[in-house]
């Protein structure tokens, strides 16, 4: 980064020179795709839609959120970014809120300025204190000034991360529909369109039913160290 100095009358101003790396974010792919009846899909019923619309959109930003938190996914190249917190500094929860919550900002290198705790409400809830945390609770809140936000795919993991350190790419979610395609219903699919495999597959046309099939194009690194994970959080 670049850093400033205070400049005496007629005195030069120091050059500032920062370091920077040419990196690159590949769009890489999260989707779900579900048959339903046309039937259902012709109800009288508006409501069928947008539950239907909903449901999958809620789906690909749980399968984002847990990518994004999982200090064991360590990514799949043209697939799948690690996670942020993927060898990122880590603290052993002891069971006191106030203690762990020091212990994470000790091993935490980013800028507690902007910092932000990310964790699951149960989580928030068994860090709780009264005395010392009374803003932190299972829709998260703040703790010791730090704003907290709730997720359940923080599963046991409580993460103190600084936003302005980590590169992020996304595009809209599309949503697409078909009648005619042919689908193999299973969701561990084996067709490629590389290297094709046979598998037996279910025409929508002949079944009266169709298609919806959701995707994001999304990407993120951490450019910087910002990134401190407290492992092992009690969820009782």
């Amino acid at each position: 980064g670049f850093s400033a100095a205070w400049i005496g009358e007629g005195k030069s101003v120091p050059v500032s020179s920062a370091v920077f790396n040419q990196e690159s974010l590949p769009p890489l792919k999260v989707g779900t795709l579900t048959v339903l009846t046309d039937e259902l899909l012709n109800s009288s019923d508006p409501a069928a839609e947008t539950v239907i619309r909903d449901d999958m959109v809620g789906a690909i930003a749980e399968a984002i959120n847990a990518s994004f938190l999982n200090p064991l996914n360590d990514g799949e190249t043209d697939v799948e970014p690690a996670s942020i917190t993927y060898g990122a500094p880590s603290v052993t929860a002891t069971g006191d809120g106030l203690a762990d919550l020091r212990l994470l900002i000790d091993a935490f290198e980013g800028d507690l300025e902007t910092a932000v705790l990310v964790g699951s409400g149960r989580s928030f809830a068994a860090m709780h204190d009264p005395v010392y945390l009374p803003g932190l609770g299972v829709r998260g809140g703040q703790a010791l000034g730090l704003p907290a936000i709730a997720t359940k795919a923080a599963g046991d993991t409580v993460t103190l991360l600084d936003p302005a350190g980590i590169a992020w790419g996304a595009g809209s979610t599309d949503i697409r529909t078909s009648s005619e395609a042919t689908i193999e219903m299973t969701d561990e699919p084996t067709q490629d369109s590389t290297v094709p495999t046979g598998a037996q597959q279910v025409s929508l046309f002949q079944t009266n039913a169709t298609a919806l099939l959701a995707t994001t194009a999304i990407n993120w690194k951490a450019v910087r160290p910002a990134v401190a994970t407290l492992e092992g959080v009690p969820q009782s």
